[in-house]
């Protein structure tokens, strides 16, 4: 239950982060978007793909070092002697995390267009175009982006704690020579867990070795490198087993979590 609860307030921190950098980004955009109807122009959907650099800088500086805190944290847990940002694992994670993040401006062009292209086959005027817009690029009492932010949010911060505790249980098992460590999947065991997870609940591997998940290879629960269905809004856990330890599951706190 308090790794269930380190997750909530990780998944809570990320979202409200992400959601202040797309209210910042989008009060860039909003203006540029719309500026052409004053013309009689239809809006600009290349407002959103011409501001991605401050998009990149804003993930930069209020999303990824949460991010990071969340994967380091969990990291030096298991391995407290090393160090996360000389391991190559933990690099290669954290830049992977800057590319995922690094879509929304691409993503928001492609709305636009959509609304203008919908509005045009409904007959829609200009400015009923334009209301559409306005509200596809506000964040305040949106449902959609509240949305999008918690699913990036519990995604991201499951993939750093399970991927941070990965890189440092094969840190720590080069570190003390153990070749027999092992990793268990953890489910979630809920009405909320989807059945390829539930069914991989306990699942044993060697620690290099994938876990099976519906035929698909994963690392770790939250391994971005898997398919987004097995690993999109994921609240499974990883645990590192050191060479010829037994595991007690009598008092599993697992069980039954929200």
């Amino acid at each position: 239950m308090r790794a269930l609860g380190w997750f909530a307030r990780g998944e809570d921190s990320v979202a409200r982060r992400w959601l202040s950098a797309l209210g910042t980004w989008m009060n860039r955009v909003r203006p540029n978007a719309l500026r052409p109807i004053a013309a009689g122009g239809p809006p600009d959907p290349s407002a959103a793909s011409q501001e991605q650099a401050l998009w990149t800088q804003l993930m930069d500086e209020r999303v990824i070092p949460e991010i990071r805190r969340l994967f380091d944290t969990s990291y030096r847990t298991i391995a407290p002697a090393s160090d996360p940002n000389v391991d190559q694992r933990a690099i290669d994670y954290l830049q992977g995390v800057r590319n995922r993040l690094s879509h929304i401006p691409d993503q928001v062009y492609a709305q636009i267009v959509a609304d203008v292209e919908r509005g045009i086959r409904d007959g829609q005027t200009i400015d009923e175009i334009a209301t559409a817009i306005q509200r596809r690029l506000t964040v305040a009492g949106s449902p959609y982006w509240a949305g999008r932010a918690r699913t990036i949010a519990r995604t991201e911060t499951v993939g750093a704690s399970n991927g941070g505790a990965f890189a440092a249980a094969v840190a720590r098992a080069l570190e003390e020579g153990d070749a027999e460590a092992t990793k268990v999947w953890i489910s979630t065991l809920d009405g909320r867990t989807r059945l390829e997870h539930r069914e991989c609940d306990r699942q044993v591997q060697p620690l290099l070795q994938p876990f099976d998940v519906g035929g698909a290879q994963l690392m770790f629960p939250g391994d971005p490198s898997g398919p987004a269905h097995l690993v999109i809004n994921c609240r499974c856990s990883i645990l590192d087993i050191v060479g010829g330890m037994d595991l007690d599951w009598t008092n599993r706190q697992f069980q039954g979590a929200t």
